[in-house]
């Protein structure tokens, strides 16, 4: 709420463009770098769908995938109960000439790293689930490089290594996980809870 109103007062008038802007907005306060996927941004890339109303044109935009990032596709209702008649149902609500361009997060390597980030986290997972030690170390510092502003990049590198009984690296990164912006606070609390029982 805070980093939307931040947004909003920003400038002293938005157009439909600035709001599918902040809709789409994966910052932290004053524009911070807080990784991509934190929940403590407007767009967490978790979204399925949003949607703008300009009710003094009876106009909307809906955004397509993925994560709000596509193209806001525009419908114009002024068209579709023109001349007070029944509404055409067969008729294509669409305006292709208003639509909101895709975000060009898309085109940028940050995207290509964030898909990396994703593939890699399920990487991790299964290998703790499977009880592995196997992740070599080009593997790991590549993962950090896909999204090293984000706080979970660091704590689930400190589950893999608390699992695979290596204590003081565990300690390490979780250590690092509470150096970055951290969702909430009971988040911060289950990593301080993780790190205490390193030491065990």
């Amino acid at each position: 709420m805070e980093r939307l109103t931040e947004l909003i007062n920003s400038k002293s008038k938005l157009s439909v463009n600035d709001f599918a802007s902040i809709l789409r907005d994966r910052k932290g306060l004053q524009s911070k770098d807080i990784g991509m996927g934190n929940e403590k941004a407007l767009n967490q890339l978790i979204c399925h769908h949003s949607v703008i109303f300009k009710p003094s044109e009876s106009k909307l935009w809906i955004s397509t995938d993925p994560f709000q990032l596509g193209a806001y596709e525009c419908y114009d209702f002024s068209s579709f109960f023109k001349n007070n008649s029944a509404p055409n149902y067969l008729q294509s609500l669409t305006d292709s000439s208003n639509y909101i361009p895709c975000d060009s997060f898309l085109s940028s390597k940050n995207w290509t790293n964030f898909l990396q980030f994703k593939k890699a986290n399920t990487h991790i997972s299964n290998t703790i689930k499977s009880k592995k030690n196997n992740l070599s170390s080009a593997f790991i510092d590549s993962y950090i490089k896909f999204n090293p502003e984000y706080y979970y990049t660091y704590e689930i590198l400190g589950d893999y290594y608390s699992h695979a009984g290596k204590h003081t690296l565990a300690i390490d990164y979780y250590k690092a996980a509470l150096s970055k912006e951290v969702n909430s606070l009971e988040e911060i609390n289950k990593i301080k809870r993780k790190m205490n029982t390193q030491n065990d």
